[in-house]
């Protein structure tokens, strides 16, 4: 059962795989709040009480990057707790909001097989587009979105580095593309709704030599550079004929553009990707997984797990599960650990079937 493993981390993986370029940057750290700034302030909403069984559908589109993984609570009386140890993934990562009030915000996380719904400070939440954004090259400079520039969808791959009279200085830096430009500080917040942009139908069939600088036109001002990571697969689309070396390019993805010139021979005829490898099958475990005469419990898809018997819903099953099961009860619940991006996390359920490791037996509860 080892080789089957699936964890939060492999996950999230496989999703920006896919996706490249599209997860917050990873190289300038970001400013919680910026220096000389407002403090960004959370919104109270209602509760959004499906965004849990139903998770990241257009149906629940408030979203946030969680940027860093401190004090959690499973409800939101009880006081903050401390991590109790290395989770996964690490952030930053995208959450669903299903609540948001001043002191806390409740966010779900997508792991194997299982969604687990923790309050968190509002201040882990990064800050981030919360519209459509073209990033300027200065305050007060705007550019515009129909020709050579960078854009930012809502919750894009960015951070804020500086605050200015009014603007933000946003820093792009993932393995495709490395850029930063300033935007209207009210256009920034921790929630926002998801509209990525629409590059479905985009042919992107030419790939950029590693580093290769996007300017706004011949010759001029850097916008960006392509592939920084030469090991990233970059794609981008061709939107006209070469003009004395040069050729303009759109790289296309679902929360990043970014469009002007480069030099023709920096452009390659791009090889089709192999298609990605299916995940293995949805099994989350907790830390220790694979010793012998461990006991964990099988849940079917549509198990809710409590935080005590008679608590509140802390995590729902939408495939087929086993967890470790922290203490062996008799019917009609057991006690199991959640794996989280906050470590082990305990829940309650009721039913399942338990299951020793070591023997491979299966007990019906």
């Amino acid at each position: 059962m080892r080789g089957r493993r699936t964890t939060w981390r492999a996950v999230i993986a496989a999703a920006a795989a896919v996706l490249a370029g599209c997860l917050p940057g990873r190289g300038a750290a970001p400013v919680e709040p910026a220096p000389g700034g407002p403090a960004i302030s959370i919104v109270a909403t209602g509760p959004d009480p499906r965004a849990l069984h139903d998770g990241f559908t257009p149906v629940h589109p408030r979203r946030a990057v969680l940027g860093r993984a401190r004090e959690w609570k499973a409800s939101f009386d009880e006081p903050w707790r401390e991590p109790s140890g290395a989770g996964s993934p690490k952030p930053p990562f995208e959450v669903l909001v299903a609540e948001e009030r001043s002191e806390g915000v409740r966010v779900v996380v997508e792991g194997a097989g299982v969604r687990v719904a923790l309050w968190v400070l509002p201040g882990d939440l990064m800050a981030v587009p919360t519209e459509r954004v073209v990033l300027c090259p200065a305050p007060d400079e705007p550019v515009a979105g129909d020709g050579p520039s960078v854009q930012l969808a809502p919750g894009g791959p960015a951070v804020v580095v500086e605050r200015k009279d009014g603007w933000v200085l946003f820093d792009v830096d993932t393995p495709a593309v490395r850029a930063g430009g300033w935007a209207l500080e009210t256009r920034v917040g921790r929630v926002y709704e998801r509209h990525d942009f629409n590059v479905a139908f985009e042919i992107a069939d030419l790939e950029p030599s590693p580093g290769t600088t996007v300017h706004d036109r011949p010759y001029g001002a850097e916008l960006a550079v392509l592939r920084p990571d030469a090991g990233a697969h970059v794609r981008v689309k061709s939107l006209g004929a070469e003009q004395d070396g040069w050729r303009e390019v759109l790289y296309p993805s679902p929360t990043l553009l970014v469009r002007g010139w480069v030099r023709a021979d920096r452009l390659a005829a791009a090889e089709a990707l192999a298609s990605p490898s299916p995940p293995a099958p949805a099994e989350p475990t907790s830390e220790g997984e694979g010793e012998d005469g461990e006991a964990r419990v099988a849940l079917p898809a549509g198990t809710e797990v409590r935080t005590a018997p008679d608590g509140d819903v802390l995590a729902f099953c939408f495939a087929d599960v086993r967890l470790r099961m922290l203490e062996d009860r008799p019917s009609p619940g057991a006690w199991v650990l959640l794996p989280t991006p906050w470590g082990d996390v305990t829940g309650w359920v009721a039913g399942g079937r338990a299951v020793e490791r070591s023997s491979g037996r299966a007990v019906e509860r």
